[in-house]
């Protein structure tokens, strides 16, 4: 689908969404929402950020807002909010379903394979202890996952065998330079 967005005129996708259809209204208005969500987040952060600029969470929102503040003369331009925006919107929609597409592939794999399922559950129960001895709806920090090294291989032969991107067909707008440090 996206290869054939390439070949469409853009003049041709703006005209569709002014057309008068409920579903395309519907889109919008959602759409407008979901900006006005993002963009309250992003200045609740930046807001955050300048009271605590030293601030150690690593979330991507945080990582974002950081970024876009200018620091030192060897700094690349700040992030406007539209620019956070927008990689906040890529994100999401590249997380939606590559997740749980990647997760499912693992499962079947593990399912396939009892003898190496069994590693990671015990890993797992060694560590988290099973649901009899824990409340699960606890969670867990990600820091955990640093004392799991077979699930974290178990993990990342996910990701080597069923990719989520396994290509991509973009085309540049505009030239860009890339500094260099």
């Amino acid at each position: 689908m996206n290869a054939i967005m390439l070949y469409v005129p853009s003049w041709l996708i703006h005209v569709t969404h002014k057309l008068p259809f409920p579903a395309i209204k519907k889109f919008q208005h959602a759409k407008a929402a979901a900006r006005k969500y993002a963009i309250n987040m992003i200045e609740d952060e930046k807001r955050q950020i300048s009271l605590d600029k030293y601030r150690g969470d690593n979330d991507l929102i945080t990582v974002l807002a950081k970024a876009s503040v200018a620091r030192g003369k060897m700094a690349m331009d700040p992030l406007t909010d539209k620019e956070i925006h927008h990689q906040l919107t890529t994100f999401f929609m590249a997380g939606l379903e590559t997740a749980a597409n990647t997760v499912s592939f693992g499962f079947i794999d593990l399912a396939q394979h009892p003898a190496v399922q069994a590693k990671p559950y015990e890993e797992v129960k060694s560590i988290l202890g099973s649901a009899e001895d824990r409340d699960l709806a606890e969670g867990f920090h990600f820091s955990v996952l640093d004392t799991m090294p077979y699930l974290i291989a178990v993990i990342n032969e996910t990701l080597r065998l069923h990719g989520a991107v396994h290509s991509m067909i973009l085309m540049a707008t505009e030239d860009n330079v890339v500094p260099l440090l």
